[in-house]
């Protein structure tokens, strides 16, 4: 049996590449990360560079200009693999973290029986400092809020999505769980 071992830095780019060479290769390919064996079925969405470009950015502004309105100072995390963002009071004292998405399929009003967020992300909810996910809609007027901890105490289910038609797991969040917010005035 062969077995193809990704590093950390290659996990997110060559993804898709393995799950090709695993439906190909099929019973004679192992796929392994750090010398754990991973099943194919588990494996997370590609990262999306295309995607990443266009949404990552206006997701932080947004947010940066959500927080600093009420008074926070926001800095952005210099580890571009960690958590999207750090606030502070006005005094400097650390609170928690941020971490932002944009819903391409959130237009108008929420309108899905429940929100989900990607169980790959549940690293961010495990920090020492509390997490709080914003996931805005495709325009950035409207935005809900999930602390860490709910996030972890719901359940996960494996969802077909666009970019990866197998599925990937993720949490579902009842709709009771988050605060929704909508922005006033004009949208930058």
């Amino acid at each position: 049996m062969g077995i193809i071992n990704i590093t950390k830095e290659e996990r997110g780019y060559k993804m898709r590449d393995v799950k090709e060479i695993l439906k190909e290769r099929n019973d004679v390919c192992d796929l392994r990360y750090n010398n754990i064996k991973i099943e194919p079925s588990i494996l997370p969405t590609p990262f999306s560079e295309k995607d990443y470009n266009e949404n990552d950015s206006r997701a932080r502004e947004k947010a940066k200009e959500i927080f600093t309105k009420d008074g926070f100072i926001i800095k952005d995390n210099p580890n571009k693999y960690g958590v999207d963002l750090f606030v502070y009071d006005k005094d400097g004292n650390y609170l928690c973290n941020v971490e932002t998405e944009v819903k391409l399929g959130w237009e108008g009003s929420f309108k899905f029986p429940d929100i989900q967020f990607p169980k790959r992300k549940s690293k961010y909810a495990k920090l020492e400092k509390k997490t709080l996910f914003l996931m805005f809609n495709s325009d950035l007027s409207q935005y809900l809020i999930v602390k860490g901890k709910d996030l972890l105490e719901c359940s996960i289910q494996k969802i077909p999505n666009r970019r990866n038609q197998s599925g990937e797991e993720f949490y579902k969040v009842p709709l009771d769980k988050a605060v929704f917010k909508i922005i006033k005035g004009e949208i930058t």
